[in-house]
């Protein structure tokens, strides 16, 4: 029984490992192909200040997550199989921390937008791209916990399916956006694939917890924001030093 409890096993985290590659892979390609187009049409000076915007959101999620990617994805593995309560109330805690938090800065972008294209990026004019940014910065922090939260119950194609999708729709929105509305619809186009794809997760979630026979359950889930200080604390400050020095 052990010896085909370990084949099983390692037979699902192959397939795991092939679907996060595949996914992975295939979504950075289509991306990939959604900014060099985009980048023909804005061109070099507008390509680039676009990609100062997106830099800037990609640090605050980063912050805005707080770590709570890895948390969650550690102790669903650990609880999924014999503490179901408690794994509910991980995802519960996770989901509900990401969502303050990611609002938390999103409203900080949203009102230092001013200040950070004036005098940190030297670019007035970006305020305002920077103020659309905050849905990019709200759905790209979720869906980092969303994706997490499927890696910690191992569906990994649930994951790649995802970001296939995500990479597909990419494609499309991100061209006729930037050809309507220049960066800023850049912008926005990546706010409406960011929410796409969190609607999809979320789908995947939902049917990953039923067939796990799990609750989410956020009325009991504060107790367990102790794992923040035990797990999610330490991948954040590591985040706070390398984040900043790339941006």
């Amino acid at each position: 029984m052990d010896e085909l409890t370990t084949k099983n096993r390692n037979s699902k985290l192959k397939w795991g490992l092939f679907w996060n590659v595949f996914g992975s892979i295939g979504s950075k390609v289509l991306v990939m192909v959604a900014a060099i187009l985009t980048a023909r049409i804005l061109g070099a000076d507008r390509n680039g200040e676009f990609g100062m915007i997106n830099n800037t959101v990609g640090m605050f999620s980063t912050f805005a997550a707080l770590g709570l990617g890895t948390t969650a994805t550690r102790f669903i593995v650990e609880f999924k199989d014999n503490e179901k309560r408690r794994c509910g109330n991980v995802i519960a805690m996770t989901f509900s921390f990401a969502f303050i938090s990611s609002m938390l800065f999103a409203l900080s972008l949203l009102f230092g937008s001013d200040w950070l294209a004036g005098y940190t990026l030297s670019n007035p004019k970006l305020s305002y791209g920077l103020k659309l940014s905050t849905f990019m910065l709200i759905f790209n922090t979720l869906n980092t916990i969303q994706n997490s939260i499927l890696a910690g119950f191992e569906d990994f194609k649930a994951v790649a399916r995802v970001n296939i999708i995500q990479g597909v729709i990419s494609v499309p929105i991100f061209v006729v956006s930037t050809l309507l509305l220049g960066v800023n619809g850049l912008v926005v186009g990546y706010g409406i694939v960011g929410l796409i794809a969190f609607l999809i997760a979320n789908i995947n979630i939902r049917n990953s917890c039923r067939n796990n026979l799990i609750s989410i359950t956020y009325k009991t889930c504060l107790p367990e924001y102790k794992l923040l200080f035990k797990f999610a604390l330490p991948a954040m400050l590591m985040n706070i030093v390398v984040m900043p020095i790339t941006w």
